[in-house]
């Protein structure tokens, strides 16, 4: 469980980093006369970001399931809610994932 906790906290991390590139440092980088930059400094660090998130998220799930199979000590409030928020956070990120990267919408 303390893997799937880690998980989730290294995807919270990289999730604040990511809104700070695209708050404050991506604007920097948008030029009206260059159509290339958009693409080179802001979707392809998003989309490789994003990929990353989403592993580490099912990552996170996948441990916090293993945890709560095995060992009856994670069978808690603390196990079920880690669970559940693995579980909620990589199911929105899976069709976010699809919706945008995948079928380009």
């Amino acid at each position: 469980m303390r893997i799937a906790v880690r998980g989730l906290i290294v995807t919270g991390a990289t999730g604040a980093l990511l809104a700070i590139y695209l708050l404050l440092i991506a604007p920097h980088f948008l030029d009206p006369d260059n159509m290339a930059a958009p693409l080179l400094f802001v979707a392809l660090p998003l989309w490789f970001i994003h990929a990353l998130l989403l592993a580490t998220l099912c990552g996170s799930f996948v441990c916090a399931t293993r945890a709560l199979y095995t060992a009856r000590s994670s069978r808690t409030v603390g196990g079920y809610s880690v669970f559940t928020v693995s579980f909620v956070l990589a199911g929105l990120l899976a069709y976010l994932y699809i919706y945008h990267h995948v079928l380009g919408r």
